[in-house]
């Protein structure tokens, strides 16, 4: 059986549910005193103890509930971005794939933590390791050999991933791969034009791109697609005249976003 001290100063009279939510319902008639709550966790019901998880900035509480016996309230342990380290460090041995799903996912997560998860038997726990913006360069390299594509696109979609990389991964030959490198601002202009010539999806993620550039955004005013010109009208990058070009558009909807555009 766990419990859970809380220490804070709160009305005299609240209920435990209320205080380990932090949701005070002050009244100017109640005395404030400092309370020290020892809540037994199992008289609380699922959803307000995963809240707790969730909510809370008290590392001691996050401590216990990260040897909760259910999943669901050890992956909000994991997600919270006020877990200490070291239990992070604890939940990436969790049996539970979601759990170390959410300690990839968690911005806090050290490089250490996410070398130790890119290696996971799980390919979304290794595609979260690969997103998140702590990855180390030399796990990047490693992901970028990765046999799953679900891996390789959430890779493609790091902001920290290389012009070399995602020229690597602009090669695999998966719709999802190819259509997260062109959501990528790293993208070189050679792999943008290539994959201007692929299908409607890949070519659709260039033109919402705000990276893309001018030159590319330019070959996609000749789209086959009247959707993919209307997006690059939409495209913050797309400079005045191509704008123009589109304005003359043979459909009326391309017309009037570039209209709108321009003013």
């Amino acid at each position: 059986m766990l419990h859970a001290k809380i220490f804070s100063t709160y009305p005299y009279f609240c209920n435990i549910g209320a205080i380990a939510h932090g949701q005070l319902c002050k009244n100017n008639f109640l005395e404030e005193k400092s309370l020290e709550l020892t809540i037994d966790l199992s008289t609380l019901t699922t959803g307000t103890i995963v809240g707790i998880a969730c909510d809370t900035e008290d590392e001691k509480i996050l401590s216990i509930l990260a040897r909760h016996d259910n999943a669901l309230v050890r992956a909000e342990v994991a997600k919270n971005e006020n877990t200490p380290i070291d239990i992070l460090w604890i939940l990436t041995d969790d049996e539970n794939a979601k759990v170390r799903e959410n300690v990839a996912e968690n911005t806090n997560a050290t490089a250490d933590i996410l070398s130790k998860l890119s290696k996971d038997k799980n390919i979304f726990v290794r595609g979260k390791a690969g997103k998140n913006l702590n990855v180390p360069e030399d796990v990047i390299m490693a992901l970028a050999n990765d046999e799953d594509s679900n891996v390789l696109g959430m890779l493609a979609l790091n902001p920290k991933t290389s012009k070399y990389v995602l020229a690597k991964l602009c090669k695999v030959n998966d719709r999802y791969v190819k259509q997260c490198v062109a959501s990528n601002p790293n993208t070189s202009v050679d792999d943008f034009l290539d994959l201007a010539d692929e299908e409607w999806i890949i070519r659709a993620a260039i033109a919402k791109n705000p990276d893309a550039p001018e030159v590319v955004l330019a070959k996609l005013v000749d789209d086959k697609d009247g959707d993919i010109k209307r997006l690059v009208c939409f495209n913050p990058n797309t400079p005045e005249f191509i704008l123009k070009k589109l304005a003359n558009d043979k459909s009326h909807i391309v017309r009037d976003a570039a209209n709108s555009r321009l003013g």
